[in-house]
């Protein structure tokens, strides 16, 4: 465990007229480091993936900054350091997707800038519900410029504030302060900010978002009134066919965006659903398209993708424009505010029904109301896993076994199915499955999740073509979640994900990839110490919905997102960010 202290320091800074200046110090306590499979470990610690680099732990601190007084710049001390005696080979990162040799290398030979994670400063400043808050990555194990290795047991966070002109205190609504408080590593700094103590007699839960085809729906008000009567869950249906002509916007995207963000700073709803499809030339539900770029291999080789990534992340997170230059490239690292990297911490919670018909949202809304009866249902999980990569000898089963117990890999631990659930499995690299042996086994056993990895496109999954999908006939809609690439591009005509969805039997809720989903492309043949990083967010996901947030699926979701921020530097987690979306109602749990 890690000891924190705070120090709040005011001093007198003398420049040509005195002003004054905030310096705030944060210390961290780390434990020694133990040496295991050619790499330093620090317990509860994270481990780099600079590709050609040694593997090092770090840790990403979360400090709450007070609501006043103008950020300056950052300090990370080291009260002290001892030098390590390190192994004869360390091993060296391939990445958070494989693309070195991840092989071991004598420490004399390291081919690096000396010194490396001494010095560095990486950090980002973002917003969450009005709160101010900063991510800074620790490095306590560093190697110096002659290529020793140095532990600091203490370092010191020390950031400095230009209060010359004090403006007022930012303000937050009440409902969030206990999302901010969960997320920040301390809470000292909470008081600094005002509450908005009129919001609550006027503020709803549940922003619904709709078309003239739904807004009258029988459907949708059948929904409204479950919310309501039996989830306590107060409600608002937007048509946006009537506001967006109002709005100003370069696009109906960020027309719709910024009326959500009217609506989360007057009223504060938690959660938000867009109901409407969004393929074709003129899309019903607006959609943005956020920009990543990494490098992947399919068929053999390795090649840079540049993508656009569908994404409703940016209906969520509410602050900056995500476009700061202007230009057709949304979401890069310089696209917030004021040059900044855009917002990663999102304010709503949201969901989408990629419905066209009355018929389709009425099968999706019984669908939902019955997944809210989580507590009643067997725990039963299937794990489906298919042949990655034959020429690398990986298969998908085996990272579906890092979702069962407790797993500590890539520099994390995580919780997932324990021994009071059932699981059953399909693994190809066991004994070839079909489709229909995933449906049957699913009809059988009624499971509460599904979980997949496996080839996919935007008319298969699950090796089910959408082309023959009539629906399912399980007694009870579970939750499922595929890293399968392209199967929830939701820009195309109806794909397998959205059918999935809106027809009888199968999930209530899935989270899919819009774009190719980054597998596990392991350098070393048959291994399995490389995950991909869509393998990553889905452990995150797994050890939230099965432990601190359990069974509220789309708040899990939402926090794996800010998991995976620890590797932000790397396009890889933007791309993950950016791609794997949530189908269904947001507000399910117990």
């Amino acid at each position: 465990m890690q000891n924190k202290k705070w120090m709040f320091l005011i001093l007198m800074l003398f420049t040509v007229m005195p002003g004054y200046g905030e310096i705030l110090v944060k210390e961290y306590d780390f434990g020694d480091p133990v040496i295991l499979d050619f790499r330093f470990e620090i317990e509860g610690l994270q481990q780099t993936a600079d590709p050609g680099k040694p593997i090092l732990p770090f840790k990403q601190a979360r400090i709450l900054l007070p609501s006043h007084g103008e950020f300056a710049h950052i300090e990370v001390v080291r009260d002290e350091s001892r030098r390590m005696v390190p192994p004869g080979q360390l091993e060296i990162s391939s990445g958070l997707i494989g693309q070195g040799s991840g092989t071991l290398i004598p420490v004399a030979d390291l081919d690096l800038d000396v010194p490396y994670l001494q010095h560095e400063l990486d950090y980002k400043i973002q917003k969450y519900k009005g709160a101010r808050i900063l991510l800074v990555n620790m490095y306590p194990v560093y190697i110096d410029q002659h290529k020793d290795f140095y532990f600091s047991p203490r370092l010191k966070v020390v950031v400095h504030f230009d209060v010359s002109e004090i403006k007022n205190s930012a303000s937050m609504h009440a409902r969030d302060f206990e999302d901010v408080r969960a997320f920040i590593d301390d809470t000292d700094f909470l008081t600094t900010y005002q509450v908005e103590k009129n919001l609550t007699q006027k503020s709803y839960d549940y922003l619904i978002v709709t078309t003239n085809a739904f807004e009258n729906s029988k459907s949708l008000k059948k929904l409204t009134t479950f919310l309501l009567q039996e989830r306590k869950l107060t409600s608002k249906v937007i048509n946006i066919n009537k506001e967006l002509p109002r709005l100003e916007g370069v696009d109906n995207a960020q027309k719709l965006r910024n009326l959500i963000k009217s609506e989360y700073q007057n009223y504060a709803p938690r959660f938000l659903l867009l109901v409407g499809d969004s393929d074709g030339a003129s899309p019903l539900m607006p959609v943005r398209k956020l920009f990543a770029s990494v490098r992947g291999y399919i068929g053999g080789n390795w090649k840079i993708y540049n993508e656009y990534i569908p994404s409703d992340f940016y209906y969520g997170c509410l602050d900056g424009d995500f476009n700061y230059d202007g230009d057709n490239r949304w979401g890069e690292p310089g696209d917030g505010d004021q040059g900044a990297d855009v917002d990663f911490l999102c304010e709503l919670t949201v969901g989408r029904f990629p419905v066209d018909s009355e018929t389709q949202l009425d099968i999706l809304i019984e669908k939902t109301k019955a997944a809210y009866n989580l507590e009643n249902r067997q725990k039963k999980v299937l794990m489906l896993g298919e042949l990655l990569f034959k020429e690398m000898d990986l298969w998908g089963g085996d990272y579906m076994n890092q979702l069962l117990g407790t797993v500590d890999d890539h520099g994390f631990v995580s919780r997932g199915y324990d021994s009071t659930w059932d699981v059953f499995k399909l693994y190809e690299k066991e004994k070839d499955w079909s489709g229909k042996d995933a449906i049957n086994l699913i009809e059988k056993e009624n499971p509460l999740m599904v979980n997949h990895l496996g080839h996919s496109n935007e008319t298969m999954n699950m090796k089910i073509a959408s082309f023959t999908y009539r629906g399912m006939n399980n007694i009870d809609p579970y939750f499922y979640y595929s890293q399968g690439c392209l199967a929830a591009n939701f820009t195309k005509n109806d794909s397998i994900i959205e059918k999935m969805i809106y027809t009888k039997g199968g999930p209530f809720a899935v989270i899919a990839n819009s774009t190719y989903g980054l597998g596990p492309e392991d350098p070393e043949f048959g291994s399995v110490k490389y995950p991909g990083t869509s393998q990553i967010l889905h452990r995150y996901f797994m050890d939230r919905v099965l432990n601190d947030q359990y069974l509220f699926f789309g708040k899990a979701h939402q926090g794996s997102k800010e998991d995976i921020l620890r590797y932000i530097a790397f396009q890889e987690a933007r791309w993950v960010i950016w791609g794997a979306n949530y189908f269904g109602d947001p507000s399910i749990a117990p």
